[in-house]
C-alpha cells in the first residue's frame, strides 16, 4: 500500500467507528514503523554527510584565506624593511636614559633580557623567524635585573640567555641596563663577560655596588670602548680606591654619576666628553663636585642637581657646603635642586656656590626647580653680581634663563646692564599654587620699555614706521634676539609690540610668548589681543624678519 492510501485508510478509519482486523492493523503498524527507521536512517546520514561539508568547507574557506595572503604586500617586502619593522614595533624596555624603577620579578627580568616580544615575532612563520633571529640590531638593548642572580637556577638561565643574545647581535652596538643590588658575587661572570664585548658598549648604564664598578673598570683597562658615548653609573656603598671612568673611549660624549658615592670617581680627560651630569647630589657632595670641575672645558656642559632639604631637615639647620673658590672654564651650567626646600637654604646654596665659583668662559646658565612653581629658587642678588664681575660676564655670558628664579623687576633691571653680551633670555611670572611659591609679576610694560631699543634716543613708536638698521640702538641687552617669556599677560600689546619693532629693526628676533606653568586659564580666556596689533606682528613673520609663538587664543 502506498503511503497516500495509507493516509487516507487512517483518516477514514479515524471518522468512523470501523475497526480494521488486528493482523491488518498490525500490519499496518509494523509498515510504518520500517518507513519511520529509514527516514531516521538517512537523517543519520544526511547530518553526517553536513558535518563533512562543513569541515570540508572551512578547509576550504582557510586555503582560500592563506591564499590570498599570499598576494599580501607585506609578503613584499625586504627583509631589510621587515627588520625595521619589527624594530619599531617591539618597545622590550624604557630608554635608558630614563628609566626609573628596575624589574623586581625573576620572570620579568628573565622576559626583558630573552628579548621575549621578538622571539614572539620569530614564531609568526619561518621567513619572519629568519630575519627575527637573524638581524643583530634587534638584539642589542640588554637589561640586566638584579632579580636574576637571586638563585643559582635563576643565575643559570640568566648567563644562557645573555650568552645568546651576545652571540645574535653579532658586532652591533651594544645599549646595557646592568643593575645589581645584592652582595651576592653570582653576577660576576655577566660582568666579565660584558667586559668581552665592551667595544661594542654604545650606551650603558649601571647600577651596583662600587665594588663592581672598580672590577668592570680594572676589566675594561686593556680593552679600548672605540663606540661608547653614553655612561650612566649609580655606585651603591663608598669607593674603597680611586676609579678612572673608562679613559679609553675617544667617543664618550655624556657621562651622568648619581648619587654622592662619586667623589673619588675621575672623569677621563677626552675631548669628546662634552656633557657631565652630577644628578640626585646631597649638598654635602657640592662641595667635592665643585672641586672636581675645575679641570672642564669651554666646551663642556655641566649639570649640576642636587637636593638641600628632606623630611628629616630642620628650619633652624645652618647650611654650610663649605665650598673651595674655584676657577673653572666650562662653558654652560645648569643647577637644578631636587625636591622641597627651605627657601633660606636655597638662598644660602646658591650665594655659596655664586661665591666659590669663577667660569670665565661660561657662555650659557640656566637654573630650575624641580617643584616648580610652587618652590622657586631664591635669588642671591649681590652674590650673583660678584660673580659675573669676577667672571667676566660682561663679555661671555650669552644665555640666561631665569624662569624658576623668584626675582623681582627691580633686581631684573638692576642685573641685566651687567649682561650686554646676552642674546638669548628667558623670564617668567610667578604665582602661587596651593599656598606655596610667589606671586611676582615681572613680564610688565615697564619691562619691555627697558628692553626697547632707542634708536639715538630718538626712537619711532610709530608700528608701521621702518627706520635705519644702521643705526646704534641704545637699550639693555643690545645683542638679544631670542626672548622666552612665560606670562600672565598683564602687560600691554602696544610695549610688546615697540619692544619687537625695535629689535626688528637691529636684526632678525625670536619671540615666545607662552602662559604661566599651572596657571588658572579662566584669567587667560578673558585676555584678547588688539587686533591692529596681532597683524603687524603676523606681516613681520611673514617678511621672515621675526620668529614669534604665542599663545594659542591668540593666534
Amino acid at each position: 500500500m502506498s503511503t497516500a492510501s495509507q493516509e487516507h485508510l487512517i483518516r477514514d478509519l479515524l471518522r468512523s467507528h470501523n475497526q480494521l482486523p488486528l493482523s491488518q492493523l498490525s500490519s499496518l503498524s509494523a509498515s510504518l514503523s520500517d518507513k519511520m527507521a529509514q527516514c531516521d536512517d538517512e537523517l543519520t546520514q544526511l547530518r553526517a554527510r553536513e558535518k563533512e561539508l562543513a569541515i570540508y568547507r572551512s578547509s576550504l574557506e582557510e586555503q582560500y584565506i592563506q591564499c590570498q595572503s599570499i598576494s599580501a604586500p607585506i609578503r613584499r617586502l625586504p627583509a631589510e624593511i621587515l627588520a625595521e619593522i619589527f624594530a619599531i614595533a617591539v618597545v622590550t624596555a624604557p630608554e635608558f636614559e630614563t628609566i626609573k624603577e628596575e624589574p623586581s620579578s625573576t620572570s620579568v627580568a628573565l622576559h626583558l633580557l630573552s628579548n621575549a616580544p621578538i622571539r614572539t615575532i620569530s614564531q609568526v612563520c619561518y621567513r619572519w623567524s629568519i630575519i627575527a633571529l637573524g638581524t643583530p640590531s634587534l638584539w642589542t638593548e640588554l637589561v640586566l635585573s638584579f632579580a636574576l642572580w637571586r638563585t643559582p637556577s635563576s643565575t643559570e638561565k640568566a648567563m644562557t640567555l645573555l650568552e645568546t643574545t651576545l652571540r645574535r647581535s653579532a658586532t652591533s652596538p651594544l645599549q646595557i641596563l646592568f643593575v645589581n643590588i645584592t652582595e651576592s658575587p653570582s653576577h660576576v661572570p655577566a660582568l666579565e663577560l660584558l667586559a668581552k664585548h665592551s667595544a661594542r658598549w654604545l650606551v650603558v648604564r649601571f647600577t651596583g655596588p662600587a665594588t663592581d664598578l672598580q672590577v668592570l673598570s680594572g676589566a675594561t683597562t686593556r680593552r679600548n670602548l672605540p663606540l661608547l658615548e653614553r655612561l650612566t653609573v649609580l655606585p651603591v656603598g663608598n669607593l674603597v680606591e680611586p676609579v678612572l671612568l673608562f679613559a679609553n673611549a675617544p667617543r664618550l660624549a655624556d657621562v651622568a654619576l648619581i648619587g654622592g658615592s662619586n667623589s673619588r670617581i675621575s672623569l677621563p680627560n677626552l675631548t669628546s666628553l662634552s656633557t657631565i651630569r652630577y644628578r640626585s647630589l646631597a649638598s654635602t657632595d657640592i662641595a667635592t663636585v665643585i672641586t672636581a670641575i675645575s679641570s672642564l672645558s669651554e666646551s663642556n656642559r655641566l649639570h649640576l642637581q642636587f637636593y638641600l632639604d628632606d623630611w628629616t631637615s630642620n628650619r633652624s639647620h645652618t647650611l654650610d657646603l663649605a665650598l673651595t673658590p674655584t676657577s673653572s672654564n666650562v662653558g654652560h651650567l645648569s643647577i637644578k635642586l631636587v625636591g622641597e626646600f627651605f627657601r633660606h637654604h636655597c638662598q644660602k646654596a646658591l650665594s655659596s656656590i655664586f661665591t666659590a665659583l669663577t667660569p670665565p668662559s661660561l657662555s650659557s646658565l640656566s637654573f630650575h626647580s624641580e617643584k616648580y612653581p610652587r618652590f622657586p629658587l631664591v635669588w642671591p642678588q649681590p652674590q650673583f653680581l660678584g660673580l659675573s664681575e669676577r667672571s667676566g660676564f660682561q663679555t661671555t655670558l650669552t644665555s640666561l634663563s631665569l624662569s624658576h628664579i623668584n626675582i623681582s623687576q627691580t633686581q631684573l633691571l638692576q642685573l641685566l646692564p651687567a649682561l650686554p653680551a646676552l642674546t638669548s633670555l628667558e623670564l617668567a611670572d610667578h604665582e602661587r599654587i596651593n599656598g606655596r611659591g610667589t606671586n611676582v609679576r615681572l613680564i610688565t610694560d615697564p619691562l619691555f620699555a627697558a628692553l626697547t631699543a632707542r634708536i639715538n634716543n630718538n626712537f619711532n613708536s610709530d608700528l608701521n614706521s621702518n627706520s635705519d638698521a644702521g643705526c646704534s640702538p641704545h637699550h639693555l641687552v643690545p645683542n638679544l634676539h631670542t626672548l622666552t617669556l612665560h606670562s600672565r599677560l598683564q602687560f600691554d600689546d602696544k610695549a610688546l609690540m615697540e619692544m619687537i619693532l625695535s629689535r626688528v629693526r637691529v636684526g632678525r628676533f625670536t619671540c615666545s610668548v607662552g602662559l604661566l606653568l599651572n596657571w588658572d586659564l579662566t584669567e587667560a580666556r578673558g585676555r584678547e589681543v588688539d587686533a591692529v596689533i596681532l597683524g603687524r606682528l603676523k606681516e613681520l613673520v611673514s617678511e621672515g624678519d621675526l620668529v614669534l609663538s604665542l599663545p594659542v587664543d591668540w593666534k
